[in-house]
C-alpha cells in the first residue's frame, strides 16, 4: 500500500527541501520525495510537524556485546568501589548464583572514583572469594580478576589487572548462557537501538564462539533490523563460508574484517607517539608484520578493514601499511581515531580511509583526557572540522556498550564539545548539526557501501525512517526524541506505545493507523 508523509519537516540528507514522501510498505521502498502539494489517492500520515530523517546507521558498535551486558551487572555511574560491590551484592541476591559460578560486572568508570585506588584481585576476594568475579572497564580493554576467575581463565596477575588482548581473549572464554536466553537479551539489544531511530547495526569484532549464536539468529529470523559483522582475522574464513557480503540473510551480513590495533586514551592504553602525563605510551595489539598480513590478504581480495586505532601511534602503523599493502579502491575504516594528527589526516584523504570517531569521548572523557593527555592535545580529539576541511567523508558511533547507542546525543556533543564538567574542548573541531546528522545517516550509508539503498530519502531507497518529535536543526536537541522508528516501510517503534510489541516483531510490524 501506498502511504505518503507530509506536514511537518522533511530532511532529505541529499541537500534538497521536500514537503511530501511516499512509500510503499509491501516493497518497503520509498516511491517518491517531492514539494508542493501531497497527491491525492493515497493514505496520508501527517506528521503534525515533527521531523523525517532517513533511518540512523550505527557505523561501529557491538550488539551482541549489548545484548550480553544486559545479563551482567551494570556498573555504569558507580562513582565509588562500595556502591561497585553493593550492586554485584544486589546482583547475586536478586539471581540464583551457585558458588564457583562467574560474575561479570560491566562498564566501571575509573574516572569517577574521586582518587580511590585501583580495584585489585584481594580487594574483591574480600566480599566474593567464592565466586569467578570479573570487573570490565567501561572501554572493555582492560579489567580486573578475582583469584577465581584468574584460574578459571588462565589469566594471572597479582594485581588482577589484565589488558589488552590477553584481557579481549580472556574474557571470551566465560561460558556463555543458554542460547534461548541470549537469544531474549539480543531482541532487547535491537529493541534498544530501535528506540533511538537506528535501523543498521553493527557487530564489531566476531570471534569463533559467536558463530553458532549468529547460525542461530539467522536461521530463526531474529534479526528486526540490518547488521554488518567483521570477523577478527582468523575468524573470517569461517563466517565468509556461511554469510555473504554483498547481501544480506535474514538481514545479517559480513561487512570485512576487524583489527584492534590499540587500546583507550582514557584507560591509558592508546598507543601514542608523545606519552601521557605518567610518562605511558600505551600499548600496540598487532605487530607491523602481521598487519601487513592482514591487510596484504584483505586488499587481495577488495575485502574492507575495519581498524580500531585510537593513538596517532597506531593510525602511523596503520596508514604506513596500507600505503604498503592496501587497495584504496576498498573502503578501508579507522574506528575510533581519536588522537589523529593534522598529518596524519591528510594521509588518511590520500588513501580514501573512512574516519569513524567516537566524538562522545568528549563530553564522556573529556575532564579525563585533559588529566592524562595535557590540555593541548585533548582539545585535538575526535578532529572533526579538520577532517572536513580537509574533505574527509566521516562517520560517527557510540562503540555500544561502551556508551549508549544514542545518536542525538552524539550530534549534540559533535555541535558542541562540552565535557561533563562543561569544558569548551576543541571549539574549533565544533561541526554543524546538519553535517553530523549526515555523518549518522548518509555518509555510514557510504561507509557500508550501501548509499544507493539507505542513508538519504530517495526514489527507489529503502523506507527506512526516523521521525523526531522536532526539526533537529531549529530545536535544542536535549528536548528532540525519537517518536518512531521505520524499517522497510514498518513501524518497529513507537514511543508513545512504551513498548515494541511482541517479542518475535516489535509492533508485530504493523504500521501508524
Amino acid at each position: 500500500m501506498k502511504k505518503a508523509f507530509y506536514h511537518g519537516t522533511i530532511l532529505t540528507m541529499e541537500g534538497y527541501p521536500a514537503d511530501y514522501l511516499i512509500f510503499d510498505d509491501e516493497s518497503g521502498r520509498i516511491e517518491d520525495v517531492g514539494q508542493g502539494l501531497c497527491p491525492e489517492g493515497i493514505e496520508k500520515i501527517d506528521l503534525g510537524g515533527k521531523a523525517l530523517l532517513p533511518a540512523f546507521i550505527d557505523s561501529h558498535s557491538h550488539i551482541f556485546a549489548l545484548a550480553k551486558s544486559f545479563l551482567e551487572v551494570s556498573l555504569k555511574g558507580a562513582c565509588s568501589h562500595k556502591e561497585v560491590f553493593c550492586r554485584i551484592r544486589d546482583f547475586l541476591s536478586e539471581n540464583e548464583i551457585e558458588k564457583g559460578e562467574f560474575i561479570t560486572a560491566s562498564d566501571y568508570d575509573d574516572s569517577l572514583f574521586s582518587g580511590e585506588p585501583a580495584f585489585t584481585a584481594e580487594e574483591i576476594d574480600e566480599y566474593f572469594s567464592e565466586y569467578a568475579v570479573v570487573l570490565i572497564h567501561q572501554s572493555r580493554h582492560f579489567g580486573v580478576l578475582n583469584r577465581l576467575a584468574q584460574e578459571k581463565l588462565s589469566l594471572f596477575s597479582d594485581t588482577g589487572y589484565i589488558a589488552e588482548t590477553p584481557f579481549i581473549q580472556g574474557i571470551q572464554k566465560i561460558p556463555m548462557p543458554s542460547p534461548n536466553i541470549l537469544k531474549k537479551a539480543f531482541f532487547k539489544a535491537q529493541r534498544l537501538y530501535l528506540s533511538y531511530g537506528i535501523t543498521t547495526a553493527q557487530e564489531g569484532m566476531m570471534v569463533h564462539m559467536l558463530f553458532p549464536l549468529y547460525q542461530m539468529f539467522c536461521k530463526e529470523k531474529a534479526f528486526w533490523i540490518d547488521v554488518v559483522g567483521y570477523p577478527d582475522f582468523e575468524s573470517f574464513p569461517l563466517y565468509a563460508e556461511s554469510f555473504a557480503m554483498d547481501s544480506y540473510q535474514n538481514r545479517f551480513r559480513i561487512g570485512g574484517i576487524k583489527v584492534i590495533l590499540d587500546g583507550s586514551p582514557q584507560g591509558k592504553t592508546a598507543w601514542v607517539t608523545v606519552s601521557y602525563t605518567d610518562g605511558n605510551y600505551g600499548t600496540s595489539n598487532v605487530e607491523t608484520k602481521a598487519l601487513r598480513e592482514i591487510i596484504g590478504f584483505a586488499s587481495e581480495r577488495k575485502i574492507p578493514v575495519l581498524a580500531h586505532g585510537n593513538g596517532d601511534a597506531a593510525i602511523d602503523q596503520f596508514l604506513d601499511v596500507l600505503k604498503e599493502k592496501g587497495n584504496t579502491a576498498v573502503r578501508n575504516v579507522l574506528i575510533h581515531g581519536q588522537l589523529a594528527r593534522p598529518d596524519q589526516l591528510k594521509r588518511i584523504k590520500e588513501l580514501s580511509v573512512i574516519p569513524s570517531f567516537f566524538v562522545g569521548h568528549v563530553y564522556y572523557w573529556g575532564d579525563v583526557h585533559m588529566k592524562y593527555l595535557g590540555t593541548e592535545r585533548a582539545q585535538k580529539i575526535s578532529p572533526l572540522a579538520s577532517a572536513q576541511k580537509e574533505g574527509i567523508l566521516f562517520t560517527l558511533h557510540q562503540d555500544a556498550p561502551v556508551i549508549m547507542p544514542d545518536m542525538l546525543e552524539t550530534v549534540k556533543i559533535a555541535s558542541q564539545r562540552k565535557t561533563k564538567e562543561g569544558v569548551l574542548l576543541g571549539e574549533e573541531e565544533r561541526i554543524s548539526v546538519y553535517e553530523a546528522l549526515k555523518a549518522v545517516t548518509i555518509y555510514a550509508a557510504y561507509q557500508y557501501g550501501e548509499e544507493d539503498t539507505k542513508g538519504s530519502l530517495a526514489k527507489g531507497k529503502y523506507a527506512d525512517f526516523v521521525i523526531l518529535s522536532a526539526d533537529p536543526l531549529k530545536n535544542d536537541l536535549a528536548l528532540v526524541t525519537v517518536e518512531e522508528t521505520i524499517s522497510r516501510g514498518k513501524t518497529l517503534y513507537r514511543r508513545k506505545e512504551g513498548d515494541f510489541g511482541s517479542e518475535k516483531t516489535p509492533l508485530d510490524g504493523k504500521t501508524e493507523k
